[in-house]
């Protein structure tokens, strides 16, 4: 396993819109249920945008379970969400975690054609 990046390097990937570079070295074990809880109740609220696509690339990478409180709260938040990363993100998230709703299944779709999160949204294009 690689080891976890740093707060600073994740920060500055996400500052330089370094998305494969962020995709390669965050791993799922990297995030942890503080990372998760951090993710949907304060980085999610952030007036920063590149804050809110960090919160919601932990929520995408993470495999950990999320509960049905913390759902609706992803699930709100994509109705909110202003920028276009952290919504195909948050769909990501709910999607392999079995999400069907149809707000999620629309935006997983776009997820899917996008270019810079294409990639990660399609391993979970066939789950069931």
């Amino acid at each position: 396993m690689l080891p976890r990046p740093s707060n600073e390097a994740i920060t500055l990937a996400v500052q330089n819109s370094r998305w494969a570079w962020l995709a390669a070295n965050l791993q799922p074990e990297h995030i942890t249920a503080h990372d998760l809880y951090w993710a949907i109740y304060e980085g999610g609220y952030s007036s920063d945008p590149r804050i809110r696509i960090v919160a919601a690339n932990y929520l995408a990478t993470s495999n950990l379970h999320l509960n049905v409180v913390d759902r609706g709260a992803v699930a709100a938040w994509i109705k909110e969400e202003l920028r276009d990363e952290a919504r195909l993100l948050l769909s990501v998230a709910l999607y392999k975690r079995g999400d069907r709703h149809p707000l999620v299944v629309q935006v997983f779709t776009e997820a899917c054609e996008d270019a810079a999160v294409g990639e990660l949204a399609r391993k979970f294009k066939t789950a069931a």
